[in-house]
Order: C-alpha cells, then sequence, then structure tokens
C-alpha cells in the first residue's frame, strides 16, 4: 500500500507515530499499523501489486489481519517425513491442556510453542515438563516503598521437583511484535531449556504488572514499576525478547498464504543439526553508527582471531587509527587492555612503535541494535547490526552500528580484506571493502610527524583494469567528544589492480601519489593479502 486517500504511508506513519505510546520500533510499526486499518466511510488506496501500480476504491475495515491461520485447537501435530514435530498454540493452551500435551509430544524431535499471542499463565506448569527442578526466570526490580526512587532486586524462582519425564527435543519458540507482557516473561521461561531456539522478531518489550491511572476526560493509561530482567540483569523492557534467528514475513509470503516464520522452524534438517544455530559470528567489512557519520570499524578474520581497525578522530580533530585483536566467542568480539594499538612512525629509522591506550572494545552481534541504547534503531535491519562499547580513559563511547553496504551485485572474486606491500614495506597497509563492481579502499599510514592517520577512496570497477579514485581524508570529531560536522579534504589518487585472490601476485599492485615529497608515494607496489579471501554471504 503506497497511500491512502491521497496521503503517503510515510506522511500517515509520521503523523500517527505521535499519537502512540511504544516501548520500542517494533511495537510502534505494530501501533500505527492498527491505525492505519482504522476509519470509516470509502476509502482509495493506491497499491503497487507484482510491480505495477494500480488504485483500488473499497470502504475500511475496522479490524486487521492479526495471522494468516486461526487455529481452532491448542496444540497438533505437524509431522514430516524428516522429523516429528508438535506444534502448540499458547493463546489457546490452558492449564489442564499441558499434561496431556506434554504427554503427546514427550517424543517428537520437536516442539514448537508460537507465542505470537497471550498466554494463558501455563508457563508454571509447562516448567515441570521442561527442567528437573526449579530455575530463576528473571530478576525484578521492586520500587522500596519506604524509599521513593530506591529499588531492589530479587530472584523469580518457578517450577519445582517432581518425577515427570523430561522433554529433551528441540524447543522452538515463535515470536513477533505481538508477543507483549506474560508472553515475554513466558519465553524466558521456556529459552532456558538448552535445546531452545528463538524464531521471529523483536518481541513488545512491555513486561511487568501495570497500574492504572485515570487523567482528566476519563481517560485511562498505564504504567509499570516493576522492572523485569534475565537472571543476569540483562534489561528486557524497551528492549524485547532478542530473537536467535531474526525472521518477518515477506510481502511476496503473505500473498501467497505463507506463515514464513513457522515454516521456518519446521526445517528438519535444522531440527536435527546439533550445533543450528550458530551464533552470529562478524562479517568483515566496514561498520559504521549513522549518527556519528564520518568515522567507522573496521573488522577483518585473520589468523584464527579478528583484526578490528577503529578509524576515528582525536581532539583535535585529526584522524587516528587503532588496531586491535580479539577471539570470537559467541557473536561477540572484546578487546582487552593491552590488546589495542596506536602505532607511530620513525622516519629516521624506519620503524614503527606500538602505544597501547588504556582502552578496552566490546562488540556485540547477538544483540546488536536490540539493546537499550540502540533501541532507536530499526529491528529489522538485515545488515549485521551490532553494539560497540568502547571505554576510554576519558569515558565510555556506545555506538550503534550497522555494515556498509555498498552494493548488493554478486561479486565474482571478493578482495575485501588486509593489503600491505610486503615484510620490506610493513607497518601500514589497505583495507578493502569488495562488493559487486564497487570497491572502497582505506589506506592507514603515517602523517608527516610519524603519527598514524588514514584516508578513504572509492570507485567502480570495470572488469579488472586498474581503478583509479581520489583520495580523501577526513577530520571530525573525539570518541566521546558531540558530534559535529566532519571535513573532507583531497589528498591525492590511489590507483589499485587487483586479479588474483592469491596471496602473492604480480598482477595486484598499487600506486600512490600524495604530495609531491610524500615518503608514501609509490609507483605500481605489488602487495600481499594478509587475511583469508571473504565469501560473499
Amino acid at each position: 500500500v503506497l497511500s491512502i486517500n491521497g496521503r503517503s504511508i510515510a506522511e500517515l506513519i509520521e503523523e500517527y507515530s505521535l499519537l502512540v505510546a511504544a516501548s520500542n520500533p517494533s511495537t510502534l510499526t505494530r501501533e500505527v499499523d492498527r491505525l492505519l486499518n482504522q476509519g470509516s466511510g470509502a476509502a482509495s488506496l493506491r497499491v503497487r501489486r507484482d510491480g505495477i501500480e494500480q488504485v483500488i476504491e473499497t470502504r475500511y475495515q475496522l479490524i486487521g489481519q492479526r495471522s494468516l491461520y486461526e487455529n481452532t485447537q491448542p496444540y497438533f501435530a505437524m509431522d514430516q517425513q524428516a522429523c516429528s514435530v508438535g506444534y502448540v498454540d499458547m493463546g489457546l493452551l490452558s492449564t489442564p491442556d499441558v499434561a496431556p500435551m506434554m504427554a503427546t509430544f514427550n517424543n517428537k524431535d520437536a516442539i514448537v510453542f508460537d507465542l505470537r499471542n497471550y498466554p494463558n499463565g501455563t508457563l508454571w506448569t509447562l516448567v515441570d515438563y521442561l527442567y528437573s527442578g526449579p530455575i530463576q526466570v528473571a530478576s525484578f526490580g521492586f520500587p522500596e516503598i519506604s524509599s521513593p526512587g530506591d529499588y531492589s532486586q530479587r530472584g523469580a524462582t518457578i517450577g519445582s521437583f517432581h518425577f515427570n519425564d523430561i522433554y529433551s527435543g528441540r524447543v522452538l519458540i515463535l515470536m513477533n511484535e505481538e508477543t507483549q507482557s506474560q508472553a515475554e516473561y513466558t519465553i524466558m521461561g521456556l529459552e532456558q531449556h538448552p535445546n531452545a531456539v528463538k524464531i521471529g522478531s523483536q518481541t513488545a518489550a512491555a513486561d511487568g504488572d501495570i497500574a492504572e491511572v485515570k487523567l482528566p476526560g476519563n481517560i485511562s493509561t498505564w504504567f509499570t514499576a516493576l522492572g523485569v530482567y534475565y537472571p543476569d540483569r540483562t534489561p528486557t523492557q524497551r528492549v524485547g525478547i532478542v530473537p536467535d534467528l531474526f525472521i518477518r514475513p515477506t510481502i511476496d509470503g503473505v500473498s501467497r498464504g505463507e506463515d514464513e516464520v513457522l515454516n521456518s522452524a519446521l526445517n528438519c534438517q535444522n531440527i536435527r543439526n546439533s550445533d543450528w544455530p550458530t551464533d552470529p559470528e562478524p562479517r568483515a567489512g566496514l561498520y559504521w553508527d549513522p549518527d556519528k557519520s564520518g568515522k567507522g570499524i573496521d573488522i577483518h578474520a585473520a589468523n584464527g582471531n579478528h583484526v578490528i581497525y577503529a578509524y576515528d578522530f582525536r581532539e583535535d580533530g585529526s584522524p587516528v587509527w587503532y588496531q586491535g585483536f580479539s577471539d570470537t566467542s559467541s557473536g561477540a568480539l572484546r578487546i582487552d587492555q593491552g590488546s589495542l594499538f596506536e602505532y607511530t612512525y620513525d622516519y629516521g629509522n624506519r620503524t614503527v612503535e606500538a602505544l597501547t591506550p588504556d582502552d578496552t572494545m566490546r562488540f556485540d552481534f547477538k544483540r546488536g541494535v536490540f539493546e537499550i541504547d540502540c533501541a532507536e534503531g530499526s529491528p529489522e535491519l538485515l545488515t549485521s547490526p551490532a553494539q560497540l562499547l568502547w571505554q576510554t580513559e576519558d569515558g565510555l563511547e556506545s555506538r550503534c552500528l550497522e555494515k556498509m553496504r555498498f552494493s548488493f551485485a554478486p561479486t565474482p572474486i571478493n578482495y575485501t580484506g588486509l593489503w600491505y606491500g610486503g615484510p620490506e614495506d610493513s607497518g601500514w597497509g589497505f583495507s578493502i571493502s569488495h562488493e559487486g563492481d564497487v570497491m572502497v579502499v582505506l589506506l592507514y599510514y603515517y602523517d608527516d610527524a610519524g603519527q598514524a592517520t588514514w584516508a578513504i577512496a572509492s570507485g567502480v570497477r570495470d572488469g579488472n583494469s586498474p581503478l583509479t579514485m581520489g583520495l580523501i581524508q577526513v577530520a571530525g570529531f573525539c570518541i566521546i567528544c558531540e558530534v559535529q560536522e566532519v571535513e573532507l579534504t583531497e589528498i591525492g589518487t590511489l590507483t589499485i589492480s587487483l586479479t588474483s585472490n592469491s596471496e602473492d601476485s604480480a598482477d595486484n599492485w598499487v600506486s600512490l601519489q600524495l604530495d609531491d615529497d610524500s615518503p608514501w608515494n609509490r609507483d605500481r607496489m605489488p602487495i600481499s593479502r594478509l587475511t583469508a579471501p571473504v565469501e560473499d554471504a
């Protein structure tokens, strides 16, 4: 749908968003969608169907489509040839249903718990069939009535010791923006199962009991004073429950009447794979914070760990680059003190010295934009979102990173990676991001005083022909400085020829033309790989 009664959907969303109270972008989208479906009388819709725009004259409907399938039974089998699956509609399941349901499904390869609805308090019975003893579901923040403004933390433990058969198959949990309050709490109880996988999209982020407040004009509003956290104090409110597999319905899928979220859970190959799902690994390439444009993070996999370059600015606005090393663990990268370096160059001795600021960095690719600091980001991002926490001696810098995409075209040979002039000319080099025919090159080297500096170039390749690009140096704002406009200065040209992904090839070379007296000028200097080739995802 492109417009309603002559007003574009974008315009209506902007207007309606001011009328909606929402915990996160998922809830905002849900509530605005309901407003778009409400009204009375005739409606003229401009729609695009199969690439063709047309106008449809219709009438408003006061209800929107909530789901593709309206179930009538609380649970039923969805067995396939390669695996057996039980399906549970948690919006219909009642407490007396739990025992016979688990007896029926106890030998299934997987049980799908569909929580794209509001459950009926069944979690407290279900846990006795999933765990052999009590579990802590959450940690609550309770307001101290005698000391306004203070909160105390209390753990929430449910379940009992019993003699039930414990289910050992896959626990597949379906979720979306309709998953709210008790539904979110139910997921927190189910997802502790060792074979649990959460599938779908960010939930409503509105957990906790509520108190009603009457405003003048007989307006009712609600709030909660109860903080709801995971047992490790990870927040859920304003964030939601984060899926392990992010899947949203597509226009094509809805038009075919398919439940793509459910279908993704019924993949027998995945159900039988004990390593599924894998934690999201950081993909090589450039990452940036759109709210702090002008600086970026550059990630590469090399020699069993990850090499991270941070292209940033000093307090005086001059460009600086840092290099760090990190192991990968559970979809996260961490650079500890002593593993981040700023280099200086001694022109007299042609040597490089490493300085080690007392900084640490943490990159979280598992929660990314779903963290509270990043909750304003779009949960529909398909660009490997991550959250960066950069601790410096002057304070903490938090960034919500997106992966820079330059092209979605296929790349026959991908030259993304780190390149340098060989061991005789080490200590500086080139970071290349290559997508389709687009190539972005970051030159990290040293200024006249031997301080680390960087410049960027980009262009479109024409087959295997050498590519000449203008080099731009960027001046901006330091790590914890207020955001400001960056300044761009042309400093020369870079010509690069890449025709082979092998580590050493005479056809891979670079030419640099900076100032006439620059020690970094090069003419067809052979370059070699420092990182393994990257496969396009």
